[in-house]
């Protein structure tokens, strides 16, 4: 692992298959003392930080109920339509929704209930500035990262409860 010599890790999704492997390289990254951050630009999209700020501005009252989707997986026949490289709609485009709907309810230490049939169909899909600012920001200012490992960590729990409810033949 690159950490092990000293170097800082910026990576892109799938962060990690499963959330025992985003523990170990949060250890990593403690152990050795160098940044672990995740590409997840969705958070600093324009539309996101505007439903942001309404949101917490209070003007909506109490949520009861959030919908997000994302239909942009397309077929790119690369390792992103490959499930033993990580790939799929889940793992590809997954995480920006999850991440979204995670930091909407803002409990980043509470595994929270999911409920998931996803239905297999022959698709055609594919398995920012503001985060390079922060990321900038944290490496030479020390800075708080915006989207850390630990937040991943429990997008990557969500997605991994997905396939225990959703098996899929690679992994079954």
């Amino acid at each position: 692992m690159p950490m092990n010599h000293g170097f800082n890790v910026l990576v892109e999704k799938p962060f990690a298959r499963t959330a025992a492997e985003v523990d170990t390289m949060i250890e990593t990254a403690a152990k050795n003392k160098v940044m672990l951050a995740v590409f997840q630009q969705s958070r600093f999209a324009p539309y996101y930080r505007q439903i942001r700020k309404v949101l917490d501005s209070g003007v909506l009252g109490r949520l009861i109920q959030v919908s997000i989707q994302f239909d942009s997986y397309g077929r790119r026949w690369d390792w992103q339509c490959c499930q033993r490289f990580n790939g799929s709609s889940l793992y590809n485009t997954g995480p920006h929704p999850v991440d979204q709907a995670l930091d909407i309810l803002g409990d980043w230490d509470t595994m929270p209930t999911v409920f998931s049939k996803l239905d297999r169909v022959n698709t055609f899909g594919d398995a920012s500035a503001g985060l390079y600012q922060t990321i900038y920001d944290h490496l030479t200012q020390g800075t708080p990262l915006v989207v850390t490992p630990h937040q991943v960590r429990q997008q990557i729990a969500v997605m991994e409860e997905v396939h225990r409810q959703n098996p899929l033949s690679v992994f079954a």
